[in-house]
């Protein structure tokens, strides 16, 4: 018994003292998950496959008692595209990436685990064009369907298209897991057609109003992300009005088509257009029509930055996890900001940690004086603009502006720009 009792005790000591080192190189700013394991290994005789299961077990818990959890994820399917747009933000991806369905499968299980406690959870389709992985797509979300989840409320997914290669077994296909789609859908279709073209620059309006017509008997509400560049700003009330007149849209996303130059004339015409907008739909009452800009500007959450790492986590097609989608868009040679991967989990601790405070960026807004109106905004567009995610946008803070002032609601002192 004495000898069991000592046995036991001596285990615990060293359980402890393991997970002491493990936390401590944790929070260092380049921890090397396989030296970890490999100490795991020699101090408890345990297998590979049996000191990553217990890496990735501190790795969560050092993320549960320190950070919010996560309550969105972006799974990045491919890199692949059918079409070539010309403000594509990925536009620097390798283009031949494509998620393997073990990658998939284990990016949804570590957002199952990550996510215990959090309300209104979703996960997100994205790419690329997420269809040309559909077969990935299909067996993930059945995947998330029939797991249990210990968050608060039913996980949402969604997948944000193109629509040019939607057929009607893609569409029930969605219905059947619950997938909603938002077709990306820039207006009518010479605004659409200027700049969502296919490799032998031709317009893909056509498809996407036919995904329209095939979504519309399996998904109650049809959405669109509107991107509008320059060019078209002087188009965007009609063309909405007449995508929901014609075409039934009653969800549009809107935003401005960043990483291009926008000049103070263009932007004052883009906030006439949303202010038209905005009478428009009080005039219409009509319950089920929203207009909401791709920046959340609701006040809601007293903090700097976006949601991105706090609340956000993306993953790449090779697993690498990061803020956003955006940001791991940012380089092919190099990701950017990475915080984990789904082997490991969330093991850049320290990175984590500087998008949650979001102290940098709080500097930089105060050392400008902006830091009464502006909280950071996207970390995304900030890398665009300048090459550092912690670097407010000068033109994001005008567009956050005008979002708030036009779409947004509430104190405006403090409205937080999200991703």
């Amino acid at each position: 018994m004495a000898a069991n009792a000592n046995h036991q005790a001596a285990a615990e000591t060293v359980l402890d003292r393991l997970a002491e080192e493990l936390e401590s190189a944790l929070v260092k700013e380049e921890p090397d998950p396989i030296s970890l394991c490999n100490r795991i290994s020699r101090l408890l005789r345990t297998n590979t496959v049996e000191s990553e299961e217990i890496l990735r077990d501190v790795v969560l818990t050092l993320n549960r008692t320190t950070f919010p959890a996560i309550r969105q994820i972006e799974l990045l399917l491919t890199s692949k595209c059918n079409l070539r747009c010309k403000y594509f933000f990925e536009r620097s991806m390798d283009r031949s990436e494509v998620m393997p369905l073990k990658t998939a499968l284990a990016a949804a299980d570590l957002f199952l685990r990550y996510s215990e406690g959090a309300s209104d959870p979703s996960v997100t389709f994205f790419g690329g064009e997420p269809l040309l992985a559909s077969s990935v797509l299909e067996k993930t979300a059945a995947f998330i369907r029939q797991r249990k989840s210990n968050c608060r409320g039913k996980i949402h997914l969604g997948v944000t298209t193109n629509g040019t290669l939607m057929t009607e077994r893609h569409a029930r296909m969605l219905e059947r897991y619950g997938v909603f789609a938002t077709v990306s859908l820039d207006g009518l279709a010479e605004t659409h057609n200027a700049a969502r073209i296919d490799a032998q620059g031709r317009g893909s309006f056509d498809q996407a109003a036919r995904a329209l017509s095939l979504l519309r008997s399996t998904q109650r509400i049809l959405a669109i992300k509107v991107t509008t560049l320059p060019a078209n700003v002087g188009r965007v009330f009609d063309d909405v009005r007449c995508l929901y007149e014609d075409y039934g849209v009653r969800k549009f996303l809107l935003g401005h088509a960043s990483g291009i130059p926008w000049t103070c004339e263009q932007m004052s015409e883009y906030c006439d257009g949303l202010k038209r907008l905005k009478a428009w739909q009080s005039s219409l009452l009509d319950k089920e029509l929203t207009i909401t800009g791709d920046c959340d500007q609701r006040p809601v959450k007293p903090y700097f930055g976006c949601r991105a790492g706090r609340t956000a986590i993306a993953v790449r097609p090779n697993g690498t996890i990061g803020c956003c989608s955006r940001i791991l868009g940012a380089s092919s040679s190099e990701v950017m900001h990475e915080i984990g991967d789904v082997r490991y989990g969330l093991y850049r601790f320290r990175r984590r940690l500087d998008f949650v405070t979001a102290s940098r960026v709080e500097e930089h807004c105060r050392r400008q004086g902006i830091d009464g109106e502006y909280f950071g905004g996207c970390y995304g567009l900030n890398c665009e603009e300048s090459g550092d995610v912690f670097y407010p946008s000068t033109q994001d803070q005008e567009f956050a502006r005008i979002q708030r002032r036009v779409l947004g609601s509430g104190d405006q002192r403090h409205a937080r720009a999200e991703c």
